[in-house]
């Protein structure tokens, strides 16, 4: 065999090894989800409101903003809308002293929600607190850098924290939201079950049609929620966080020094140093709303960061993974190990599908003279063991996308989800794309690996004020 040939098939026998082994936990997960149907975890109404306002707990909202002019006003009002007592609420907006865009919204809010004054400020002429009405004071956090290039939501949210006045703390991003009740409901489940140390809500989108990529996103969100959560949940593995609609103990947060500042997946690190303390994280079934980015290049933007954190993480929790089994249990690790490796399975398929394609032109012969696929010939034909565990690991992930989708889609069973029924054969697509974001955040991770791509929020904003003016 040529020196080609043996790198295709060394290639061929490593990825092999590690998609069989995804492949083994996907079926097992699936048989989690048929067999044992995991529900996620309901609040009733009847609970909801069975606790008095006198008795419910002061409550921290942290809303880390940066560059958020466009979408601050609207995640005030829905701050405001929520069904808890106004005086129990601790509401911090954490903001940087040279977001000036942010900072002038900021400034604005009170006069937006009709008052003619109702801002203090601190000797250096910078906010320290606004009203929106007679009952809702708003804390502004002014957060400042410990080292340049360290602006991330880390450093934000444990200035909020360190700040923060309630017995419970949650976290909103700038376009969220959430149901009405869903701080009653929080807060009723944690004072009734004071084993749980967090919360996780559920995130749907608001601009689900906006575009075939919010379709799909919204897809992915709903199986994530669902099916992955729960059957997790009921297996006692580790929940990788949410950036968003966490509900924690706040002497839990301040036992584990809040946040690590260093990585841009601050959740997903925070839902394996739960698991790893033994603290129990728990899915509930309240929506808060967001905007799924509708174009191609924010969703990518967006995955570097979420996949640069993943794989940030991974490292970080994997260098002694003795200690790491010990902390969370064998089979918990090896899922621990397949959520964070996640990214560089996607970068390692991509020579993967250019084999897979050129070994089906040669074998049609219109590539049939090229030394690649000659070195692929050579490679399948010396083991058609390879060739064909390649063919099931190809046709299981294709087909088991669809099939996880179908069935989350039909649990949710609303006209919002049933209507995404057609787009479940388009998932397989749909995630092969993380082969792009995950290659770059594999770049990224060793050259800027404190950057914090931001999301831009507003695209919905923006096209409805475009179809009003119209």
């Amino acid at each position: 065999m040529s020196p080609g040939g043996i790198i295709i098939l060394i290639y061929a026998i490593f990825s092999l090894v590690i998609f069989l082994i995804a492949d083994v936990l996907l079926l097992y997960l699936t048989f989690r989800v048929f067999a044992k149907n995991a529900k996620i975890t309901e609040v009733s109404t009847t609970e909801t409101y069975q606790i008095s306002d006198s008795e419910l707990p002061i409550i921290s909202i942290l809303l880390p903003v940066y560059r958020e002019e466009v979408t601050l006003p609207n995640l005030v009002k829905s701050i405001a809308n929520l069904d808890y007592p106004k005086n129990k609420l601790d509401i911090r907006i954490l903001v940087e002293p040279d977001d000036y865009p942010t900072l002038k919204t900021i400034m604005t809010l009170p006069y937006q929600f009709g008052l003619s004054d109702g801002i203090k400020y601190n000797i250096y002429g910078l906010p320290t607190s606004i009203r929106v009405s007679e009952e809702i004071e708003i804390h502004i956090d002014h957060i400042y850098l410990n080292s340049p290039g360290a602006r991330t939501k880390a450093n934000s949210l444990n200035q909020g924290l360190s700040n923060a006045k309630g017995d419970f703390v949650t976290i909103y991003d700038a376009e969220d939201k959430p149901d009405q009740t869903q701080l009653r409901k929080m807060a009723v489940y944690m004072l009734q079950h004071p084993d749980a140390a967090c919360l996780q809500a559920r995130l749907a989108y608001y601009n689900p049609d906006q575009s075939l990529i919010t379709k799909l996103f919204s897809v992915e969100y709903i199986i994530h929620f669902l099916l992955m959560l729960p059957s997790f949940y009921s297996m006692n593995k580790v929940i990788l966080l949410g950036g968003t609609s966490n509900f924690f103990r706040t002497e839990v947060l301040k036992r584990m020094n809040g946040w690590k500042t260093d990585n841009v997946t601050e959740d997903a690190d925070m839902g394996v140093r739960l698991s790893r303390m033994r603290y129990k994280v728990v899915p509930i079934n309240t929506i808060t709303w967001e905007e799924a980015p509708p174009k191609i290049y924010p969703w990518i933007r967006q995955r570097i960061r979420w996949n640069k954190g993943y794989i940030y993480t991974f490292g970080v929790h994997f260098k002694n993974p003795l200690k790491l089994i010990r902390d969370i249990g064998f089979s918990s690790t090896i899922f621990l190990f397949y959520l964070l490796f996640s990214p560089i399975m996607y970068t390692i398929s991509i020579p993967g599908w250019f084999l897979f394609a050129a070994f089906w032109l040669n074998y049609f012969g219109i590539i049939s003279t090229m030394p690649l696929a000659l070195w692929i010939q050579e490679a399948y034909q010396s083991s058609s063991i390879i060739f064909y565990s390649a063919l099931f690991a190809f046709l299981f992930s294709v087909s088991y996308i669809p099939i996880m989708a179908q069935e989350a889609l039909f649990r949710q069973g609303d006209k919002y989800a049933l209507s995404k029924v057609k787009y479940s054969y388009l998932m397989p697509f749909y995630l092969y794309l993380q082969c792009i974001p995950s290659t770059i955040a594999i770049i990224e991770l060793f050259f800027r690996p404190k950057v914090w791509r931001k999301t831009y929020h507003g695209f919905s904003l923006e096209m409805t004020s475009q179809k009003q003016k119209q």
